[in-house]
């Protein structure tokens, strides 16, 4: 009875959460379980039946409004674009959300109307993404242009553990497809579409012409980050410089979110609060703070039109606009209450905002400095004061984001509290205000703009400064394992306890136990992994033609060979949204070897991410043309290297052993930019796995093969690419696998050659692009595979 009575009298207190927390059931189960509408026409009537027998459980009928508004439509009229993959085609419709600069080009969001194929106008729909080469300039919102020669293709993952679902986020905005074009001379423009709102074309005219302006007249990156703090424009931002606000924990200030939001806010509320109260007559009749608030609103929601009406701006002018709405009705003693209205008049909106990264970081930071006021109060009447505030909203911030930062980004940034203390007030006071004001000016004049871009630019020059200074202290950030599910719980557990121990002094006494028992569910991983006795293999899907193997050796040492190639493909770069994401997601956060088979541009590129991001022990490279990045870094670092050339083995510790194989003396390349053709044999007791470079290229398998014959034998063979021509065969007679693993197999050669179809019979065949990463394990003697999410597992003797 005592317990009912307390959540009675939680839900009395805080009546907006049992129907969020509906709302959230809804939208998950649409999420998980698919057939929302089967599941609504279920859901709706055995929710109202229990509303009616038990009205303490009302809130359950927001499960199917959850459902209903996180459906997709119940029918889809026309043809979708989706049809014409593959195709090159003229693509006509109308541009719906301002085009995105990127640091090389431009993305456009174009929802579709008709495909021209051959002559002939399909009526289609649909949303696309169309990315160029070049930067597409003069195009805006509501722009309706045709795409010439555009070759749309599907939206896939990579299927990797800890790989990000680009395709359900492109699918929850309703996009399918994406394309490519080189230039802007392949997009036409016809100007405004008569159904777009002229008012928010002319602005958005107004926001293209302001960003250019800045980008042609002040230096990167300093350019690109005022584009992004004012108008919303964060595409050109260059990933070095994002990478080194995301060490410092403060990459939420480079893009418009709560926090600009809540700048302008603050600002513009103090200001008008300010101005009202130097008005007796206003003082004496009225609620000085109501009125202010009411104001506050127009520029707030301002901010949000210049900043490109994107999705975490208006989620921000939502949740603050939900605030002040509060104080202008008097209801604002319970910010809880107003916190979930928030977040429930959001997900209403858009439902999917629940599964993204941003609006979890708003709502977590708000919701913990909203608990650490509750039991520590905030005071601002003294400088003390303010300082003391400071500091307990940036840690309570801090330390409820935290999980959500480590487990999506591996990265704990030690420096974080120190940073957000500093950068937070100057980027919210000072940069956010003035980018605002120059843009004001610029509808006048860009001379009168001039100086307030100027200004603003300084104080950004300042800000990437101070990071850099703040990111050369020795550990400023660190790379790390992700929190499990209960590591997660205790993590909490540990928080909630220090508030009550600040309250009740008992608490104390646990807290000695629960910081124990979190220490070990994070450091459990490691030392499992270390106790480990057999040899385990990765094989990513990294998409066409490129290559990532991640070997764990016997005792805990581990290989990455390649993993490095630096090209952006699907929404990410390989290096980043491959291998990054799976080393995090894996628990590692020190690369013993890396092995780089090339050392073209892209190799190199991506190879820096990995020396800037883990801690590698050496670095093995198919050649000494290494460009002066990477040099330096090893230089920098202190890193062993080595080049692949001069040496035929190396120890991998234990029984496990690296083997270099290349084509005899005689071999010439062809083309000396092109890497040296070589074989990497990895053995451990008596099995081994054998990859290596340029395995696609006819001459160099039958070199491989006439200069090493049976040393090549492996149980595994791993080449990203078959060429099914006459000098594979041979080479597959003398590895002889048992298991073949490829990043993209054609089975038409095989079913047309009788004698590559009998040897390949007793071999176990994966392919990474379409089964996703291939596991295999081996203690020595036996082989097991298994396929991403346990698809496809086999075991040989």
């Amino acid at each position: 009875m005592r317990t009912t009575g307390i959540l009675r009298g939680f839900t009395e207190r805080y009546k907006i959460i049992p129907p969020l927390l509906g709302l959230c059931a809804g939208i998950l189960l649409n999420e998980y379980l698919g057939s929302p509408w089967l599941v609504i026409t279920i859901a709706a009537p055995v929710a109202g039946i229990i509303a009616l027998l038990a009205p303490p459980l009302r809130f359950l009928l927001f499960i199917p409004i959850g459902l209903l508004f996180s459906a997709g439509p119940f029918y889809s009229s026309g043809v979708s674009v989706t049809s014409f993959s593959g195709l090159k085609i003229d693509l006509e419709g109308t541009v719906y959300r301002s085009p995105e600069k990127k640091e090389s080009g431009s993305r456009l969001f174009l929802d579709t109307e008709y495909v021209v194929a051959d002559g002939v106008f399909n009526p289609v729909s649909g949303k696309v993404i169309i990315s160029t080469a070049e930067e597409a300039p003069g195009l805006s919102y509501g722009d309706r242009i045709r795409v010439i020669g555009v070759k749309l293709r599907p939206i896939t993952n990579f299927r990797n553990p800890g790989a990000f679902d680009v395709r359900k986020y492109y699918e929850r905005q309703g996009v399918y497809a994406t394309g490519f074009v080189e230039g802007d001379e392949y997009v036409i423009s016809f100007g405004r579409d008569k159904s777009y709102s002229p008012i928010i074309y002319s602005l958005d005219r107004l926001r293209l012409e302001y960003g250019n302006y800045v980008r042609t007249n002040f230096r990167s990156p300093e350019n690109e980050i005022l584009n992004a703090l004012t108008i919303g424009d964060d595409g050109g931002i260059p990933p070095d410089v994002r990478a080194e606000f995301s060490k410092a924990g403060v990459a939420h200030v480079l893009s418009v979110s709560g926090l600009h939001v809540g700048a302008i806010a603050v600002v513009f509320f103090l200001i008008i609060k300010w101005l009202l109260k130097r008005s007796e007559y206003l003082m004496l009749r009225f609620k000085v703070v109501r009125i202010a608030a009411v104001l506050t609103i127009l520029p707030l929601f301002f901010y949000t039109a210049v900043a490109g009406f994107n999705t975490p701006a208006v989620r921000a002018f939502i949740m603050i606009s939900v605030f002040f709405l509060a104080i202008i009705a008097g209801r604002n003693e319970n910010k809880f209450n107003t916190l979930g209205a928030a977040a429930f008049v959001i997900l209403i909106w858009h439902p999917w905002s629940l599964f993204e990264l941003s609006f979890q970081l708003s709502f977590a930071a708000v919701f913990g400095i909203l608990l650490a006021h509750n039991f520590f109060p905030f005071r601002f009447g003294t400088l003390k004061d303010k300082a003391a505030t400071l500091i307990k909203t940036t840690c309570a911030a801090t330390f409820v984001t935290f999980p959500l930062i480590i487990n999506s980004f591996g990265i704990l940034p030690v420096v974080s509290i120190p940073a957000n203390m500093i950068l937070v007030p100057l980027v919210e006071l000072l940069i956010v205000p003035l980018g605002l004001l120059s843009f004001l000016a610029f509808t006048v004049s860009e001379h009168i703009a001039w100086p307030l871009i100027s200004v603003s630019i300084h104080f950004i020059r300042m800000m990437v400064f101070g990071i850099g200074l703040l990111l050369e202290i020795p550990y400023s950030s660190v790379t790390i394992p992700p929190l499990s599910a209960l590591g997660i719980l205790l993590f909490f557990a540990l928080g909630i306890t220090i508030l009550l121990a600040g309250r009740f002094g008992r608490f104390k006494y646990i807290l000695p136990v629960i910081a124990l028992a979190f220490v070990s569910s994070a450091a459990y991983p490691v030392i499992k992994k270390s106790r480990e006795r057999g040899l385990t293999a990765s094989f990513l899907d990294a998409g066409r033609n490129k290559s990532i193997v991640f070997l764990e050796l016997p005792g805990g040492g581990n290989v990455l060979i390649d993993g490095g190639y630096s090209n952006l493909d699907r929404k990410g770069y390989i290096e980043r949204n491959v291998a990054g994401r799976f080393l995090l997601h894996s628990g590692v956060n020190k690369i013993d070897l890396l092995i780089l088979t090339s050392t073209d541009k892209d190799h190199m590129s991506g190879a820096k991410y990995l020396l800037e991001n883990f801690d590698v022990g050496a670095v093995l490279t198919n050649g000494d043309k290494l460009d002066g990045g990477l040099w330096g870094l090893i230089k920098e670092k202190n890193i062993p290297w080595e080049d692949l050339g001069d040496i035929d083995a190396v120890p991998l510790g234990g029984e496990c052993r690296l083997q270099v194989l290349r084509p005899g003396g005689d071999f010439v390349i062809k083309d000396s930019s092109m890497p040296r053709p070589l074989a990497l044999k990895v053995t451990f007791k008596n099995e081994s796995i054998l990859t290596g470079e340029a395995l696609d290229d006819a001459r160099a398998l039958s070199a491989l093969t006439d200069t090493h014959g049976a040393r090549l034998k492996s149980g595994v063979l791993y080449m990203p690419v078959i060429e099914m021509d006459g000098a594979f065969p041979l080479f597959l007679q003398a590895v002889s696998p048992r298991i073949l693993v490829t990043g993209e197999l054609d089975p038409s050669p095989i079913a047309n050659n009788p004698w590559l179809r009998k040897a390949l019979d007793p071999v176990t065949l994966f392919d990474t692009s379409g089964q996703g990463e291939v596991t295999i394990r081996t203690d020595g003697s036996d082989l097991s595979a298994e396929t991403y999410a346990g698809e496809k597992v086999v075991n040989l003797q």
